[in-house]
């Protein structure tokens, strides 16, 4: 290689780089903004509950704090998903191994209580093969528990 071929490459590379950074700070600011402004809706919601349980007429209305409890699960569990897109986008999204372990040892009873496996294999993006007489593997739709052949 010559020095001008050399020069190109580590221009391609400062150029992929500078635009990866770019996306990198584009998620960030997504993430800033969908969490100030969720948690914010979240805190303002619990605060007006709390007001509420502060006074008789709020043990009087308790179907609204229901309601207030039920906002802010819905809150939290969108604000997550959508920190976890902006994260998964950039190939920065955070996984629980130990939590995917858990679900994959449920999917595994699953399909040995439902009689579909005397062994089971769990795959890494959440697939599963079975083997009802422990020769023949099938794969199991986790989604409908259908066996697939």
């Amino acid at each position: 290689m010559n020095h001008l071929t050399d020069q190109k490459t580590t221009d391609n590379q400062c150029q992929q780089s500078d635009a990866e950074i770019k996306e990198l700070r584009t998620a960030l600011i997504n993430v800033d903004a969908f969490s100030q402004s969720a948690f914010s809706e979240i805190a303002s919601i619990a605060n007006l509950a709390l007001f509420c349980l502060e006074t008789p007429e709020g043990y009087r209305r308790m179907d609204d704090i229901v309601n207030a409890l039920v906002v802010i699960r819905n809150k939290a569990n969108e604000t997550e998903n959508c920190i976890n897109s902006q994260a998964e986008q950039v190939g920065c999204n955070y996984v629980d191994e130990v939590r995917q372990r858990r679900w994959d040892a449920e999917r595994m009873a699953q399909a040995i209580q439902a009689g579909l496996a005397v062994k089971t294999k769990i795959y890494s993006n959440g697939s599963i093969r079975i083997s009802p007489d422990g020769k023949n593997w099938h794969w199991l739709d986790t989604k409908s528990g259908a066996n697939n052949e």
